[in-house]
């Protein structure tokens, strides 16, 4: 008889649901649950009842029964079927079946998200997807870009089955922090802008379903009326950047002429990266860490370009893994970790990742740190020797509550979630009192928004009522690569310890800090509870204040499989960056990067991302309005005041209103450091421009003499609206923006935060300066797909 189904293959059918392999577990999820969407699909097209004239796209087509539904609808017209898939398997599955049709142009389908979809804006006449908004990391982005391509007046129908949903979430099978609930979603569709929505109960052949059917406005809402409230908010805000500009500027100038302990003392942010194992060299996960804390480093300093920053980030070189790379690598394990480090500057320095402090925990001062910090705990007496036991993995090197493991395919062994073996373990070791902090801990985490994203506060909760006191060493006999506990050369002090500290070493400790606590650890959710429980009990043992934000982002999977070294699917980016470009990678990773869950990372999705937003987008916005074609002079026009005001500029769409509004909305999202929601504005922006670029084409207007004052003011909000995006994008593609604003004339120290005021529509700072003469600028070259 067949047992219940283990943690772990319950976790690998979610993620193969999620976005289907052709791995065995891939198959089997096709066949148990992807089949039953064959009855719903017939009577979904059914309900849209599309005509067969019109252009009709599926997203997440899975099987491909929707897209032969949608097909037999225009068969015998001139419409057109397009199906969107986050799987390539299942790209690959439908160009095979539906050969044919797509040879004939009648049916198209691609490797996109939802919240990124190769489609031309009001181009889809109606959109239908089948129990599929349960899996989109932004419900809020995919159904923005839905409308983005949905015709005026168009409609979009989405079938779900309420009962199946709730089998697959007491099953597992789907997260808790999926939007899966009927009303939720519908609440999104509304404030997207989604208008007629209506809920609907629907049975055939004994299957039960539901839909929900909403339409994209024929005219979209009137946004004038708060148009002079807007203005002035904007205006207001850039004037309270000026002030805080003049402030630091002021700032700076009185520490130039202090003494360096006090230089030292002025840092105003502290951001960290996590430190990285040198068990090996850096893979795509590391990366994006990194660039996350790059970039929120970078826009502090964007918006404070006066002031002081501490950025730290480096390698954890100590621990029994470590040692056994290295006798692996038959290299000595100083020269093992010295190679291993100088991997991740490198990546750093190809990649643009400017740490302030880049620490090695093999260095003497750590070294000394981390003593100075065990010795105090044990003054404190919150550290004790006695007994420990408890299942123990020597490949992640920390014990797990038996909760946590689950039986191996053989059921003769324990393992983790990630199938690493685990072992009982008895020791004598010293212990850390972390019992008597968890009541505060937990007190501090419930009362503060200190885990963000904060759906991952519960799984923090959840660990934290599992945990007791720690065992923090190690018998050296077991551990010999590490620091040794202070008066007793028999116990090895355990690596989490060792590895938080440097937190504290890059501060100052054990001598003054420059900044205490850090406003910001971003880190990975594989250490989140390392950090958001081990942590801060340390530092209120030690008497230190608590950190001011955790942020925690999902991990990297490839081809929607989790990474790993025995699967051979690990990401090298230094090797995806000699396909993509160090910034083309750099920019896929915060563009489709989303905190709250895992990423899926594809190459083909990666070079159709950048060819579609800077190859196309940005780079042919920059190249068209740029050209000799159509500047007259060697100087940046002018725009003329009764076109800008009169009704001819507004014949074309309506530009001004999303420039002007663009750095208060990316502002937010990056001071979240929601990125990827940030560049979407930004490249929802750029398209606008080139949609307001093509309407009144400059190409034309410059042959025509009494056309001066239109061009003149076409071309001045298009580069306007570059300089606003080059700005914004500095801490996302930093050489990439720079090409862009220097091809603008706008130099380095025009381009701050508060500078988004003289790019601004009606702004006239840039007009009458001098041309940056220069060839065609090719910003981003497009990427072959071979």
């Amino acid at each position: 008889m067949i047992g219940k189904p283990s943690k772990f293959v319950m976790k690998r059918l979610s993620e193969e649901l999620k976005c289907p392999t052709s791995s065995v577990m891939g198959r089997l999820a096709s066949v148990m649950y992807l089949r039953k969407f064959k009855e719903i699909s017939s009577n979904v097209v059914n309900i849209l009842n599309p005509s067969a004239d019109d252009r009709i796209l599926e997203v997440g087509f899975g099987l491909g029964y929707g897209l032969f539904e949608a097909f037999k609808k225009v068969e015998r017209g001139n419409g057109v079927v397009f199906g969107s898939e986050r799987s390539q398997y299942m790209v690959k599955r439908a160009r095979k079946i539906f050969a044919l049709e797509i040879h004939y142009g009648r049916l198209e389908v691609d490797l996109s998200l939802a919240s990124h979809l190769p489609y031309l804006n009001n181009s889809i006449d109606c959109i239908f997807h089948n129990d599929c908004f349960y899996y989109w990391p932004s419900v809020k982005n995919a159904l923005l870009e839905l409308k983005r391509v949905l015709k005026p007046g168009g409609r979009m129908l989405t079938s779900m089955s309420i009962e199946r949903v709730k089998e697959w979430s007491s099953r597992g099978l789907l997260q808790p922090s999926y939007c899966i609930d009927p009303l939720d979603y519908i609440l999104h569709l509304e404030n997207t802008g989604f208008v007629d929505i209506k809920f609907e109960y629907h049975s055939s052949a004994g299957v039960q379903f539901q839909t929900v059917i909403a339409l994209k406005p024929p005219v979209e809402e009137d946004r004038g009326v708060n148009l002079d409230v807007e203005e002035k908010n904007f205006q207001q805000e850039i004037l309270e950047f000026e002030k805080l500009r003049l402030t630091a500027f002021i700032v700076n100038i009185l520490q130039s002429s202090v003494v360096m302990s006090l230089l030292h003392r002025g840092i105003s942010y502290f951001v960290t990266a996590p430190i990285y194992y040198a068990n090996s060299g850096p893979h795509l996960g590391h990366l994006y860490s990194s660039l996350i804390a790059d970039a929120a480093h970078r826009w502090f300093k964007l918006k404070n370009p006066h002031q002081l920053t501490l950025f730290s980030s480096g390698t954890d070189e100590h621990g029994s893994k470590v040692e056994n790379a290295a006798l692996k690598a038959e290299k000595n394990v100083d020269v093992y970790c010295s190679e291993i480090s100088s991997a991740y500057r490198e990546l750093f320095s190809k990649f643009g990742i400017e740490t302030t402090y880049f620490i090695r925990t093999v260095e003497a001062r750590h070294h000394q740190s981390v003593q100075q910090f065990w010795e105090v705990l044990r003054k404190n007496n919150f550290i004790y020797k006695g007994k420990y036991s408890g299942w123990y993995c020597s490949a992640d090197e920390c014990f797990y509550n038996e909760s946590d493991l689950c039986d191996d395919e053989t059921k003769s062994c324990k393992i983790t979630t990630a199938g690493h073996t685990v072992e009982w373990v008895v020791e004598e070791n010293y212990l850390f009192k972390l019992s008597e902090f968890l009541p505060e801990i937990q007190h501090w985490l419930q009362t503060s928004d200190v885990i963000q994203p904060s759906q991952y506060l519960p799984f923090v909760i959840n660990q934290l009522k599992q945990l007791s006191d720690v065992s923090i060493s190690r018998d050296r006999q077991r551990l010999s690569w590490g620091i040794p506990v202070p008066d007793d050369c028999s116990q090895t002090i355990y690596v989490w310890f060792d590895a938080l500290v440097n937190y504290l070493t890059v501060a100052g400790y054990p001598g003054q800090l420059c900044r205490w606590p850090p406003d910001c650890h971003i880190i990975g959710k594989d250490i989140l509870k390392f950090h958001a429980i081990l942590w801060p009990a340390m530092l209120l043992a030690a008497n230190f204040p608590l950190p001011k934000q955790i942020f925690c982002h999902g991990h990297w999977l490839s081809d929607g499989v989790k990474m790993s070294k025995s699967l051979g699917n690990v990401v090298d980016p230094t090797l995806e960056a000699q396909k993509l470009t160090c910034e083309g990678l750099r920019y896929f990773l915060l563009r489709q990067g989303v905190p709250t869950s895992d990423g899926n990372y594809s190459t083909p999705l990666a070079i159709s991302v950048l060819n579609d937003e800077l190859a196309n987008s940005i780079g042919n916005l920059i190249n068209r309005t740029t050209s000799s074609r159509v500047l007259r002079g060697d100087r940046f026009t002018d725009f003329d005041d009764s076109v800008i005001n009169g009704p001819s500029i507004r014949q074309g769409p309506d530009l001004m209103t999303d420039l002007d509004n663009l750095p208060s909305i990316v502002g937010q999202q990056y001071d979240k450091m929601q990125f990827s929601n940030g560049i979407n504005s930004i490249v929802t922006v750029v398209k606008k421009a080139n949609a307001f670029v093509q309407h009144f084409s400059p190409w034309h207007l410059a042959k025509d003499k009494n056309a001066n004052s239109l061009l003149d003011t076409v071309l001045h909000l298009a580069h306007q609206t570059l300089r606003t995006c080059g700005i914004l994008l500095k801490p996302v593609v930093p050489n990439i923006a720079d090409e862009m604003l220097n091809r603008l004339s706008v130099s380095s120290d025009e381009s701050n935060y508060s500078d988004c005021a003289k790019a601004a529509s009606k702004s006239r700072y840039f007009s009458g300066k001098p041309l940056n003469h220069q060839k065609d600028l090719i910003l981003f070259p497009r990427i072959s797909r071979q």
